[in-house]
């Protein structure tokens, strides 16, 4: 008998024995799945066995077989290698949007100007950039249903973070969070919450 009817008979086997027992009651989705990996691992590891009988090698001692050119196997082994090629020098995905941080031209706000920053569709923040005087209080407001925040970057020189805010379903009134500033420099934030991708920042000046 041949290896590969030796295999046939093993893979049938362990088949017909799983549809017995799964007929009767005594065999679980996770047996039948676990015979059915071990019947393919039998058959693979006899194959292998016959092709190195085939090229003349001792199947006990030898288990490296050759790809012939242009067979499936040879095809696959391109495609994994140059799939885990790109994969190696893939670049990480942006959470955010990079803001570059220009101070605004015009008049410095201040608490008299009442500065706000609308929160608007995907979390983008609008202005983008405020230009405040220290002591200046500023509020974000969210009018939507959907879950922002306000956190300033991690060196951010000013901490703040709003947590999650987002207007309510019964409430008339848009959703806020204040912030006042006491500490000179440009503060970057951004909102934490999957799907937003704004930034933004608050210029403090004397």
């Amino acid at each position: 008998m041949t290896l590969k009817t030796k295999t046939l008979s093993v893979v049938l086997g362990a088949l017909i024995v799983t549809l017995i027992a799964a007929a009767c009651g005594g065999a679980t989705t996770s047996d039948i799945i676990a015979t059915s990996a071990a019947a393919n691992r039998i058959e693979n590891d006899n194959a292998t066995r016959q092709a190195i009988i085939d090229a003349g090698g001792n199947p006990d001692t030898d288990r490296e077989v050759a790809v012939g050119t242009g067979s499936r196997a040879e095809l696959q082994r391109i495609s994994t290698d140059a799939t885990s090629t790109a994969l190696s020098f893939a670049s990480p995905t942006p959470t955010a949007t990079v803001l570059v941080i220009n101070v605004p031209e015009g008049p410095t706000l201040t608490d008299a100007d009442n500065p706000i920053v609308q929160i608007e569709n995907l979390g983008i923040f609008v202005p983008d950039i405020l230009k405040v005087k220290v002591g200046t209080t500023v509020t974000w407001e969210n009018g939507r249903r959907s879950a922002s925040s306000v956190k300033s970057d991690a060196d951010a020189a000013e901490q703040f973070d709003s947590d999650a805010f987002s207007k309510g379903t019964f409430d008339k009134e848009p959703a806020r969070f204040s912030h006042t500033f006491m500490i000179l420099g440009c503060h970057k934030y951004a909102s934490l919450y999957s799907g937003d991708s704004g930034t933004g920042a608050v210029c403090v000046v004397e």
